[in-house]
């Protein structure tokens, strides 16, 4: 009877996260953006890149060696926001011609660019909302908005709730309860084509565990039908 147990369970277990890996999991890293022999990349209003489309006044491709005072990415990412006359936020919606599908926004990672008022060691605060689709049929109140405290260094940050999506609105960077003029550096936006509940995708190091966890579970029923039928 335990062996039935333990059995349905993995396999139940393997068989919910191969859906969810196969619900068109991606982490947009902006370093395929060729740059050719320019600096950078610069890209007013309108951004196509990893199946994303991204809207702002300004946006620029950079790499690494060009990104002072930004730190802690060795490859490109995406600034976006700078000026005092054209402080628009950052739009994300789905490239799908404008069809507005839905997507659900996993994690991002974010930090400070240039031209910001913050000192180094100090943080603005960035508050990032979503809304969703128009094909919402449960649960269709928006993600409540998050804020968080963004540095110089690039920070991991995870998002619950943000699943069945139309958009996502990533605001200016607030210093002293004003806006800060300078640019929003973006990397790593991990997200799912369509709704997925908002659960997150396995990462790979996990999917490693779990097959050798999966895998010692299936060495010791092995050894206990070896016992039984010994005995």
């Amino acid at each position: 009877m335990l062996k039935r147990i333990l059995t349905r369970a993995a396999i139940a277990t393997m068989a919910s996260l191969c859906l969810a890996q196969g619900a068109g999991a991606a982490t947009l890293t902006f370093d395929d953006v060729d740059l050719g022999t320019a600096p950078y990349g610069h890209y007013p209003n309108d951004l196509l890149n990893g199946g994303l489309h991204f809207n702002d006044y300004e946006m620029d491709i950079l790499s690494a060696p060009i990104a002072a005072p930004t730190t802690g990415n060795n490859g490109q990412f995406l600034i976006a926001g700078s000026g005092s006359f054209y402080l628009e936020p950052l739009v994300i919606t789905l490239d799908d011609g404008g069809l507005g599908g839905a997507f659900s926004l996993q994690s991002l990672r974010l930090a400070l660019g240039d031209f910001n008022d913050a000192p180094l060691g100090a943080f603005d605060q960035v508050t990032i909302t979503g809304v969703r689709s128009a094909n919402c049929t449960l649960d269709c109140a928006s993600p409540t908005a998050v804020t968080f405290n963004v540095g110089y260094g690039f920070q991991l940050f995870n998002l619950a709730g943000f699943n069945n999506l139309s958009s996502v609105t990533i605001g200016q960077q607030m210093i002293h309860q004003r806006v800060d003029e300078g640019y929003l550096a973006i990397d790593d936006v991990r997200y799912v084509v369509g709704d997925n509940g908002g659960g997150l995708v396995p990462e790979p190091g996990t999917w490693a565990l779990m097959l050798v966890g999966f895998g010692g579970l299936g060495a010791m029923l092995r050894r206990r039908r070896h016992a039984i039928i010994a005995a």
